[in-house]
């Protein structure tokens, strides 16, 4: 009966669904097929839970207010009470018409339950509109109900486009198919237009194609395949510039072998030429081989080659005249003289020089010793034995043969007794050609060393040549040797020979603070050849002497005057032993600048009083330098820049001095280095050389400028060495007036330098 009760109330249920319109009932009697989404619904209803129903529907509830086990919002309609189970067919499940949810677990994804009714019979019939899972597709939906979305089908995974479209990330092209993000359609689309470049520019799979690459085609050079050649070019593959080029290097032959339209270009075809030997004009032509031919040539197509005959020509135009004749073989002729040679007689006949008519049967006699005539006498009618003259050192003698087969003087250049001799500046003949002293440039003009100065080529005692103002020339220009940083006797050394004094402490140079000396030591001896704090010093040295006010700071320099000169110098508090000297300062030691770099350094002396300054050398050999000593006290501001007087010749250091000065943009660099100022005054408007040496660990920077307070706005002038130890000079045109001379370096270091200034005459 309660089976009966409850089909009586679901039958009433979905009556009342019907007739509140909450979905469509075929015929009155059930409930239609579920639905998928929302747009399988009648206008005004919506998909729920595989059914179509109002928006928020009222719902008629039966067994207690559930359907399916989910709540409802209102109770079935009141009806009476009925049997249990009426309506129900004898041993049926349920009541006809009846309807119930079917399908098994939530509706998750796409999945959906369905509707079953119930039959005549009694009998649920089959669950219409249910939804299972199915194969995920690429839809952006959960097709397999597993609560994920396109999973497994490796989106977001990298892959590559077809053809140029490149590196991109797996993604979806529909439902069914996936696609790379780069490729055409796709979320990062790199593909283009189709261009003609070997290359799949619109990635679809294909090359080319809209250039018809792949298609027949016959080419200038024959069938092939069309595509793009390396220039962007549709062309034929057996083109010049196809893949599979057909063309060969141009041949003469009348075809067009490189297939570039034209014809045995390249072979200068009807140009001008000469034929060779006697063949004479002719214009280029191909020959049988493939090569250009004059047509006047041998085989040519005007040519006169013919076979060679023995008529003095070059008859087969090969170049040779009458070759492979015998012509030129010794030969016994019809005349007594057998010194006779094959020639070509009239009629292109051989014959032998001394045959009657032959060119030997009366010839010329010529000077060898030999019957050239044929008339049984030797070198007759040359005179040969006749007394000639004298000629420059070549004493007279007699006429006779000589080289070359010409009657010469025996004595004279070729004569069999040549008595002259390789011409020297003596004013002599002694190549015996009639001049004197010939070919060696006597009179002109010749630049002699040192001060000797320009003067005239001249000769010399030893038959040599010389410069006339050079030592012992007839203007000898040169003068005793001086200290003076000069060659006055031009032997090429400068203040050599000791002249400077030196050679002992007690004789040391005196040297005035501030003031630049010079020193030498070429000429003189290893007299202190060994220091405390110099070790071994075999070269030559030589000794000064100054005084030192009170204890501080002083600065001590050297600079060689020759690229070959090391010095180094040391300093004892007073006349130091043969043997070994008490050095009482060892800072300048610590580096080697090499030779042709100036020494210097900035040294603190405990004490004042007098010292000696020994000039020494690395090597063996001595060479002359510059010296300095002196406070440094000027040069660090430009009230206080150290005087130059033109010429002037400045040996320093920048060690332990400031940065006080600037010269930003006046350099490639900014110079944030120590620095040192100079000033020299012009008279007059000239141009001004300007040039320092450094230290080999330095770098220098120049700057020139009339404005010391504004040396980076008033800049005349810069140059920054390439590098630590380079030399650095500027030549400048420069007005009367002050300027001041900047020596810098761009880094926080300092070093030796020598400084000249010069006016450029």
């Amino acid at each position: 009966m309660v089976g009966d009760r409850r089909g009586s109330e679901r039958a009433a249920w979905v009556w009342a669904l019907c007739a509140s319109a909450l979905v469509g009932c075929a015929s009155g009697t059930s409930v239609p097929g579920g639905c998928g989404s929302d747009e399988a619904c009648p206008r005004g209803q919506i998909c729920v839970e595989g059914l179509c129903q109002r928006d928020a529907p009222p719902v008629v509830a039966t067994d207690g207010g559930r359907v399916d086990g989910q709540a409802l919002d209102v109770a079935p309609p009141d009806t009476p009470d009925a049997a249990p189970d009426a309506g129900r067919p004898d041993g049926g499940e349920c009541v006809p018409n009846e309807t119930r949810l079917c399908g098994s677990g939530p509706s998750i994804g796409l999945c959906r339950r369905g509707m079953e009714t119930c039959g005549p019979d009694g009998v649920f019939g089959p669950c219409a509109g249910a939804v299972g899972p199915a194969d995920e597709l690429c839809n952006g939906a959960d097709d397999d109900c597993d609560t994920r979305v396109d999973e497994d089908l490796g989106l977001g995974d990298p892959c590559v486009g077809e053809g140029a479209c490149g590196e991109g990330v797996v993604e979806c092209r529909n439902a069914r198919e996936l696609r790379c993000s780069t490729e055409p359609g796709g979320s990062a689309d790199a593909s283009g237009s189709e261009a003609c470049n070997r290359l799949d520019d619109d990635c679809d799979g294909m090359i080319d194609e809209d250039f018809g690459a792949g298609a027949d085609c016959e080419g200038r050079c024959g069938p092939g395949l069309r595509e793009c050649d390396a220039a962007g070019i549709a062309v034929c593959s057996t083109d010049p510039t196809g893949s599979e080029a057909a063309g060969r290097p141009e041949a003469c032959d009348g075809f067009d072998n490189d297939c570039d339209g034209a014809v045995d270009e390249g072979f200068g075809l009807g140009e001008g030429c000469l034929g060779p030997g006697g063949c004479g004009p002719g214009v280029f032509e191909c020959d049988d081989g493939g090569e250009a031919r004059c047509s006047s040539a041998p085989g040519g197509s005007q040519s006169p080659a013919s076979p060679e005959v023995c008529d003095g020509a070059d008859d087969d135009c090969d170049g040779a005249i009458d070759e492979g004749l015998g012509v030129g073989v010794p030969c016994v002729g019809a005349l007594p003289c057998d010194g006779g040679v094959t020639e070509c007689g009239p009629g292109g006949r051989l014959r032998c020089s001394t045959d009657p008519g032959g060119s030997a049967e009366d010839g010329v006699e010529r000077c060898n010793g030999l019957d050239d005539d044929c008339d049984g006498a030797t070198d007759e009618g040359l005179e040969l034995g006749a007394p000639c003259p004298a000629l420059g050192q070549c004493p007279a003698s007699t006429l006779a043969c000589g080289i070359g087969e010409v009657v010469v003087c025996a004595t004279w250049p070729g004569g069999p007794l040549d008595a002259s001799d390789p011409e020297t500046c003596d004013g002599r003949d002694e190549d015996c050609d009639g001049a004197v002293d010939e070919g060696l440039g006597l009179g002109g003009g010749c630049e002699a060393l040192g001060i000797c100065g320009a003067g005239l080529v001249e000769c010399a005692a030893d038959g040599a040549t010389r410069c006339s103002s050079a030592p012992g020339g007839s203007a000898d220009a040169s003068i005793a040797e001086d200290c003076n940083q000069l060659d006055d006797d031009c032997d090429g050394r400068i203040d050599e020979g000791g002249v400077c004094g030196g050679e002992a402490c007690a004789g040391g140079i005196a040297l005035e603070p501030g003031v630049t000396a010079a020193g030498s030591t070429d000429g003189l001896f290893s007299d202190y050849a060994r220091a405390n704090c110099l070790g071994i010093a075999e070269g030559p040295d030589q000794v000064f002497r100054f005084d030192v006010p009170a204890m501080g700071p002083y600065v001590v320099g050297v600079a060689p005057l020759e690229p070959g000169y090391d010095p180094i110098f040391w300093i004892a508090g007073d006349c130091p032993g043969a043997d070994r000297g008490q050095c009482l300062m060892n800072e300048a030691f610590q580096s080697e600048e090499g030779p042709g770099r100036p020494e210097a350094a900035s040294l603190n002396f405990i004490r004042g009083g007098r010292f000696a300054l020994i000039v020494d050398s690395r090597g063996a050999g001595g060479g002359p330098f510059v010296v300095r000593v002196g406070p440094p006290s000027a040069g660090e501001s430009c009230q206080d820049a150290i005087p130059l007087t033109l010429p002037a010749r400045h040996v320093d250091t920048t060690a332990r001095r400031q940065a006080n000065a600037a010269v930003q943009g006046c350099v490639p660099q900014p110079t944030v280095g120590p620095d040192l100022l100079f000033r020299f005054d012009l008279e007059a408007a000239a141009r001004v050389r300007i040039a320092a040496t450094s230290a080999a660990r330095a770098r220098l920077a120049l700057a020139v400028s009339a404005d010391c307070a504004a040396l980076s706005d008033t800049c005349a002038g810069g140059v920054l060495a390439p590098a630590a130890g380079e030399p650095v000079e500027l030549e400048l045109e420069l007005t009367p007036g002050p300027w001041f001379v900047l020596v810098d370096h761009p880094v926080q270091t300092g070093g030796a330098f020598a400084l000249d200034v010069a006016i450029v005459e």
